[in-house]
């Protein structure tokens, strides 16, 4: 299909909406408050439940996201839209699972708060008004009609693949060292001994991205001090102690410092999404100052003999993203690169280069820490 069809499917509709409720609902307040008053209904009435119905669409969202584990970064967009204005775009790829009552629940909530209102409303002009005025229910129809289609899709889709974000077990040890060769090639390993380690040092520092009750992917992260004013950051090995986080977590800390990101090769393209979304839940929920991670830079090499790695960090492609696809990635998360880290971790692709990011916790420090721990809490 052309652009221009696209472009004509999308503004057709908008359109036609506009037209059609324009038109219906073209009618002067008097001349509706005098049907109420000759007909005998109440306009507070339908007030009401209009009230009542938008409370239930946006409760039915908020269960919808919070069910689906997408909530915290969700409302982060929404705190600052100027420039992470993207919740709408992102909708579309929500997988709505129908097994998870939350999401069920917030479907069901949405769907009678987009419906009932337009129910009550032709209920009312069937009942009460005389037949020439049914006209009026023809957009309420068409918006009936169009809150039953457009929701089709999300029915469809409610059996779609599971993905349960939980921490790991000991029990899953040997399926994270093979994930984690898979994911990393030759450049990274972790022993049995690492993934012990990190269980026991920080139980729900290292989450697992089950689709469909199989591991598919996890992340690892400690708590650490980390002072804002020098954004110096020691090289991987050592913030890690190697790995093992034995040495180097301190629960006491201000930050929590992004370890690793492990996911397979063929994974279903939402473990890679939810997993960084995991992390900012846990920042949010331990109340930290903010997540800080050394970030990949794997296409640097190309790149290398025309310009350094700070220029590199900095260069754009035509369409305005940032030349390297790592840092795409996480800027889409709202992290912001700092600076450049050389010889941060031994990576043929970066030259060994790591960058510097770093994710602000909106929630830190504000009032309510039990209530944000609540709603970010991971399942």
């Amino acid at each position: 299909m052309s652009k221009k069809k696209k472009i004509l499917l999308i503004l057709i509709p908008i359109f036609m909406t506009i037209l059609i409720t324009f038109f219906g609902w073209g009618i002067s307040y008097e001349y509706i408050r005098n049907l109420a008053v000759k007909y005998k209904f109440n306009l507070l009435v339908i007030v009401y439940v209009f009230v009542f119905t938008e409370i239930l669409y946006d409760l039915g969202i908020f269960f919808i996201l919070k069910g689906i584990g997408t909530f915290s970064v969700r409302w982060y967009y929404f705190l600052k839209p100027q420039k992470y204005y993207i919740f709408r775009q992102d909708l579309k790829k929500i997988s709505f699972d129908f097994k998870n009552k939350t999401v069920l629940i917030g479907f069901l909530l949405n769907f009678l708060g987009s419906t009932l209102f337009s129910l009550y409303i032709i209920w009312l002009i069937f009942t009460k008004l005389p037949w020439f005025t049914w006209a009026i229910s023809l957009p309420i129809f068409y918006n009936l009609t169009m809150s039953v289609l457009l929701r089709i899709p999300i029915i469809i889709s409610g059996s779609s693949k599971d993905i349960l974000i939980r921490s790991a077990k000991l029990g899953d040890v040997e399926k994270l060292i093979t994930i984690d060769k898979k994911a990393w090639n030759s450049m990274h390993h972790y022993s049995k001994e690492h993934i012990v380690s990190q269980i026991k040092t920080f139980p729900e520092g290292i989450l697992c991205a089950l689709v469909d009750g199989t591991i598919e992917g996890f992340v690892v992260a400690e708590i650490i001090n980390y002072d804002t004013t020098n954004p110096d950051l020691p090289n991987w090995y050592k913030i890690t102690d190697n790995g093992f986080i034995k040495k180097t977590h301190n629960s006491k800390g201000n930050t929590l410092y992004g370890v690793s990101l492990s996911v397979l090769p063929k994974a279903n393209p939402k473990v890679s999404k939810l997993l960084p979304e995991a992390i900012g839940k846990l920042a949010i929920k331990y109340n930290l100052k903010q997540a800080v991670l050394g970030g990949r830079i794997p296409s640097y090499h190309k790149y290398a003999d025309k310009m350094t790695a700070e220029e590199y960090i900095q260069a754009k492609r035509k369409s305005g993203r940032p030349l390297d696809p790592e840092i795409y990635f996480y800027q889409k998360f709202g992290l912001k690169v700092i600076k450049t880290i050389p010889n941060y971790f031994k990576d043929p692709g970066s030259l060994n280069y790591g960058i510097l990011l770093v994710w602000v916790n909106p929630f830190f420090g504000k009032p309510f820490s039990k209530l944000w721990s609540y709603l970010f809490k991971i399942k």
